[in-house]
């Protein structure tokens, strides 16, 4: 299955200069709690709930300061028509929970968080405990 068939679309996105305060409010009125940072549809980082408190609030920064100064920017990513399989990889491999989506052009489309993949998984194994429950009924 392609991950274009699981990831949430649009992804919820913000520029680099957009404000702790503005990010916050983004994530409430949309309810997540990451946002993939871009300019001009291309991938620069990702914003977390955790970063803007743990890197940002913490640290003494204001509700004013752009969101660049605590976005990660070494972001691991998937394209819209990699499998699901390796979008799990890649999140086990880097230790992340969400990936944003590219498209075949590199621009943001969406995101795929380990609870959709772990939807999917689970529906997988769900089909193959009814075979072999089948199997062991004959």
């Amino acid at each position: 299955m392609e991950v274009s068939q699981i990831s949430r679309k649009p992804a919820v996105t913000c520029t680099p200069a957009t404000t702790f305060r503005e990010v916050a409010w983004l994530m409430r009125d949309e309810g997540v709690g990451s946002v993939i940072v871009a300019d001009r549809s291309r991938l620069r980082g990702i914003v977390t709930d955790r970063d803007v408190i743990v890197r940002g609030l913490a640290e003494g920064m204001d509700l004013e300061t752009p969101v660049e100064k605590v976005m990660t920017t070494d972001v691991e990513f998937v394209t819209s028509s990699d499998d699901v399989s390796f979008a799990a990889t890649r999140m086990a491999t880097r230790g992340c929970r969400r990936l944003p989506v590219l498209d075949g052009l590199g621009a943001v489309e969406g995101i795929v968080t380990m609870d959709d993949l772990v939807l999917v998984f689970a529906e997988q194994i769900g089909k193959l405990a009814h075979t072999v429950r089948s199997e062991m009924a004959r």
